[in-house]
């Protein structure tokens, strides 16, 4: 798994490895409120939103991750 974006919007992006080149699966959006995950949205049965993220809009983020707090 990775941090990164599809659309802007910052996302886990689960990997699967096909021959020595990782590539992304889906997208896991993780909400955070007053510093607590709230909810968990797991698109792997949408394999879609990774079909329709262009390819400029699908980032992996360097470094650590941190979550926001709302």
């Amino acid at each position: 798994m990775k941090v990164g974006a599809i659309d802007g919007e910052p996302v886990v992006l689960v990997l699967f490895q096909r021959g020595h080149q990782w590539q992304v699966a889906w997208p896991v959006r993780v909400h955070v409120a007053g510093g607590v995950i709230d909810h968990i949205e797991d698109y792997y049965a949408c394999p879609w939103v990774i079909g329709a993220a262009s390819e400029s809009d699908l980032k992996l983020t360097p470094g650590p991750a941190v979550l926001g707090r709302a």
